[in-house]
């Protein structure tokens, strides 16, 4: 009798359960990419759109403003402390003096 009985577990609600409940984490990611590839797009009009005419297209291009939300920047160096100052004040002098006292064997 037991062997007759199947132990079939649908997981289908569990995967869908899943994917709701993880749109937080994916869902910036998913926009993201949509929006560059819509905006890479632009000049044919977009994924969906219609082609922009040549008015449109000339003002597309001369828009500077349009950044695409994936440009990386490089993070601004923090400020010299006292004793990072203090280190590179030391480093440009022996520079200096290296340079001043001349030889081919201190440069």
């Amino acid at each position: 009798m037991l062997a007759s009985i199947s132990l079939y577990l649908n997981s289908e609600p569990v995967k869908y359960t899943l994917l709701v409940l993880t749109i937080p984490f994916w869902w910036p990611f998913a926009r993201a990419a949509w929006e560059e590839l819509n905006e890479s797009l632009a000049d044919e009009g977009g994924l969906f759109g219609e082609e922009p005419d040549a008015e449109e297209l000339a003002k597309l291009r001369l828009d500077m403003s349009r950044e695409t939300p994936m440009v990386s920047d490089p993070w601004e160096q923090p400020a010299f402390g006292a004793r990072g100052a203090a280190q590179a004040a030391r480093e440009l002098e022996s520079d200096l003096n290296r340079a001043r006292r001349g030889g081919f064997r201190n440069r």
